[in-house]
């Protein structure tokens, strides 16, 4: 069980990276937040997410598309 420390790191690395809606950022930290907690669940749910819904996806649901 990590300390309170690494758990409020730990939400915030998520939060920052799920406020971007940058789903490969999100997948990333989710990993590096799997490393510490290995039965995270936000981390876990995020991972699987990650992975439905590849790239960025922009306020409002729609894709970023390259270059824009």
């Amino acid at each position: 069980m990590p300390s309170e420390r690494i758990r409020r790191r730990i939400d915030l690395l998520l939060d920052e990276a799920v406020a971007r809606f940058d789903w490969d950022l999100v997948r990333d930290r989710a990993q590096n937040v799997l490393a510490l907690d290995p039965e995270n669940p936000d981390a876990l749910a995020l991972v699987a997410a990650s992975q439905r819904l590849p790239g960025e996806i922009r306020p409002g649901g729609g894709a970023a598309r390259p270059g824009k």
